[in-house]
């Protein structure tokens, strides 16, 4: 592989690669010149998920109307939740996370260009990462994995939620309507193959930064970024709370329905936030956990050698102030040399042993908190809102 092989090699698991599939979608126009184009992609994936369901739906009279027991379809959250914001975010993840991992396995791979031998082994790990998504059973196996869950929940039962716009009017009736079926069929399946693609994706650079951590990288525990020059791959790793966002979208429209429709209250879910805030975090930034003991290892280091510096550097200065001798006094070289490794022993000692700042866990906590924002005006009228952010300022 070249120099540049590494970054654009990785990007194509984050990106729909040339193929049979591009040269059908070229047809359609949503590629051009062999590229996807996303604004395109994510309309298409709107009349493929969304505008079915209200045609049917209006056809059967569950859109809007007497004829649903509970909700009907336009005035259901979780549909606009999936296919008006879940979906067109997976979609655009692929090339925002694609291009942020590319670009931090290039770094990455600079680190180790000293080494022959690291350089090698990333690429191989690289090129066997590659393989592992290109492998022709992978979107098999996915699309197996997706109908195996929709068969799933029918035969649980769980399929179509009965008094819904989901299920045939009448009461009790547990038949999915036409909408329904579509939903259980198409716009679902669809959103579960996008889910799975990118869990996938994620187990894959999962084991590509495993095989990273093996190789010989360059770690400084001097370096200003505060995580051993390793911080690219925190602010890398960012990239996945878009898949955050794309499930608490989810989850805050499921909310929606239960504050909204079944006189549930918001302050209850509380605790579930917390939860979900907190693993939120862990599938962030988890893989970065193989290279704690690389930085642990280089921080103690770092700390003996300066500390036997300073301490040797110390007792030179000491020894020269006993010296009852004003005419020689101590010189700038000596005191900023001390100061110096202060500084550095200072630097050392604060590095952290995950290459995660503050600024990154805040991207991903704002990316699982965020659907809650519309939440509070469902619960609460506007001017209530308006009027405690107004007491809290005044």
């Amino acid at each position: 592989m070249s120099g540049s092989e590494p970054s654009s090699g990785v990007e194509e698991l984050f990106h729909l690669r040339r193929g049979r599939m591009s040269r059908v979608a070229e047809h359609f126009g949503v590629v051009r010149n062999g590229k996807w184009i996303v604004w395109r992609m994510i309309v298409g994936s709107v009349l493929i998920t969304w505008v079915p369901l209200v045609l049917l739906a209006m056809i059967q009279g569950v859109a809007w109307g007497p004829r649903v027991d509970t909700t009907p379809l336009l005035k259901d959250f979780l549909p606009y939740g999936r296919y008006f914001l879940a979906v067109p975010i997976l979609i655009a993840a692929e090339w925002i996370v694609g291009r942020r991992l590319g670009l931090a396995l290039a770094e990455l791979r600079r680190t180790a260009s000293v080494d022959k031998d690291a350089s090698a082994k990333i690429d191989a790990a690289v090129g066997r990462a590659l393989v592992l998504w290109r492998g022709p059973y992978v979107m098999a196996f996915l699309v197996t994995a997706v109908y195996g869950m929709t068969l799933a929940t029918v035969f649980a039962g769980t399929g179509v939620a009965a008094g819904t716009w989901e299920s045939t009017p009448g009461a009790g009736s547990s038949a999915p309507s036409l909408a329904g079926l579509w939903q259980l069929v198409v716009s679902a399946p669809l959103l579960r193959l996008l889910t799975f693609r990118w869990l996938w994706r994620w187990l894959i650079w999962a084991w590509v930064l495993w095989r990273t951590a093996h190789v010989s990288i360059r770690v400084s525990p001097m370096h200003p970024d505060g995580a051993g020059g390793l911080g690219f791959l925190g602010s890398a790793q960012t990239g996945f709370a878009t898949l955050v966002l794309a499930v608490s979208v989810q989850v805050g429209s499921l909310v929606a329905n239960t504050v909204e429709y079944r006189g549930a209250q918001l302050a209850n879910y509380q605790g579930q936030a917390v939860l979900f805030v907190i693993l939120s975090l862990v599938f962030v930034f988890a893989p970065l956990l193989v290279f704690t003991a690389r930085l642990a290892l280089a921080k103690w280091e770092a700390e003996s050698s300066l500390s036997g510096w300073a301490s040797r550097a110390e007792r030179s200065m000491e020894q020269g102030l006993r010296e009852d001798d004003t005419a020689k006094p101590l010189s700038e070289s000596s005191i900023s040399s001390l100061c110096d490794y202060g500084t550095l022993f200072t630097q050392a000692r604060q590095m952290r042993l995950i290459p995660v700042s503050n600024r990154d866990l805040a991207v991903v906590v704002a990316a699982a908190l965020l659907p809650a924002v519309p939440l509070l005006f469902v619960a609460m009228p506007a001017t209530e809102i308006l009027q405690k952010i107004l007491s809290a300022l005044i």
